[in-house]
C-alpha cells in the first residue's frame, strides 16, 4: 500500500469513526423542509427530465444536422458543450418552476444561505475521505477482476476535458461541470425527488437511499462501474446534509467542491 493509499484509508476510518461517535447520522424528528405533494413532486421530476431531453434534442439537431447520432461521441469539445448547454437550459426552466412553487415550503426556521454553505463545506471535509476510501477499495477490486490497471479518470466528461487543449470551450465546459451541473442536479435529486419521497412517510433515510440509487443509476454509462459505489456514498452525504440544514445551498456547495476537485485532479493527472 502506497503512502497516498495509507493516508486515504486512515482518513476514511477516522471520518467514519467521527460520524458514529458523534452520531451525526441521526436526523431529528422534525424535518427542516416540508414535503411537497407526491403528484407535484413527480410532475416536477419528470418535467425536468423531459425539458432537459428536449433541450438536448434541439441543441443536438443544431449541431449534428443530418449526421448520425452515433457521431456525437466524436464531436469536438465546442459542439459537445453546446449540447450540454441545451440540456442545462431545458432543465433550468423546470428549476425556475420548482423554486417558484416551493418558495413558501420551509418547515421550522432554517439556517441562512451563508450558514448552509458553510455547513456543506464542513460536511464535505467528513464525506470526502469516506468517498475516497470507497473509491480506493472498489478500484482495487476492479484491478483484481480485470487483471490490470483501471482508468484513473473514471468519468467520460472529465476524461474529455483532461484530453482537451486549453481554450474558451474548455472554460465553458468546466463551468458547466463545476457550477451548472451541481446546481441543477441538486434541484432535481435533493430538492424535488428526495423532498417528494418525504411525503410518502417512508422514513428520511429511506428517502435519501432511494434518491441516491436513482442518482447513481443516472450516471451508469458515463462513469466506470467501479466509481459508482463512491458516487452512491457521495449522494448519501448530499441527502444527509440537505435533511440536516433544509437548504439546497448545502448539498450544492458540496457538489461544486467535489466536481471542482475531481476536475482539478483530472487536469493535473494528464500530461501536458
Amino acid at each position: 500500500m502506497g503512502l497516498v493509499s495509507l493516508i486515504t484509508a486512515v482518513a476514511a476510518i477516522v471520518a467514519i469513526g467521527l460520524v458514529v461517535w458523534r452520531r451525526w447520522y441521526r436526523l431529528s424528528n422534525t424535518a427542516w423542509v416540508r414535503p411537497v405533494s407526491t403528484a407535484l413532486g413527480l410532475g416536477l421530476f419528470i418535467g425536468m427530465f423531459v425539458l432537459g431531453s428536449l433541450g438536448v434534442t434541439v441543441a443536438r439537431g443544431m449541431v449534428l444536422g443530418d449526421a448520425s447520432l452515433d457521431e456525437i461521441t466524436n464531436l469536438p469539445l465546442a459542439d459537445h458543450a453546446r449540447i450540454l448547454m441545451g440540456h442545462a437550459i431545458g432543465q433550468s426552466l423546470a428549476a425556475v418552476i420548482y423554486f417558484w412553487l416551493c418558495r413558501t415550503g420551509a418547515g421550522r426556521a432554517r439556517p441562512t444561505g451563508r450558514a448552509a454553505v458553510a455547513k456543506g463545506l464542513l460536511a464535505m471535509i467528513v464525506v470526502w475521505p469516506i468517498v475516497a476510501g470507497t473509491s480506493m477499495v472498489t478500484s482495487s477490486i476492479a484491478r483484481l477482476i480485470q487483471g490490470g490497471p483501471v482508468d484513473v479518470i473514471a468519468h467520460d466528461t472529465l476524461a474529455r476535458l483532461a484530453e482537451s487543449p486549453m481554450g474558451p470551450w474548455l472554460v465553458v465546459m468546466s463551468i458547466q461541470v463545476v457550477l451548472v451541473a451541481p446546481l441543477l442536479e441538486e434541484v432535481l435529486y435533493r430538492g424535488i425527488l428526495q423532498r417528494t419521497l418525504t411525503s410518502l412517510d417512508l422514513g428520511r433515510w429511506t428517502g435519501i437511499i432511494i434518491t441516491s440509487v436513482i442518482f447513481v443509476s443516472m450516471h451508469v454509462g458515463a462513469a466506470r462501474w467501479h466509481a459508482l459505489p463512491a458516487l452512491f456514498v457521495l449522494s448519501l452525504g448530499f441527502g444527509w446534509v440537505y435533511e440536516r440544514t433544509g437548504r439546497l445551498a448545502a448539498p450544492i456547495a458540496m457538489h461544486i467542491t467535489f466536481n471542482a476537485l475531481n476536475l482539478a485532479l483530472a487536469l493535473l493527472s494528464t500530461p501536458a
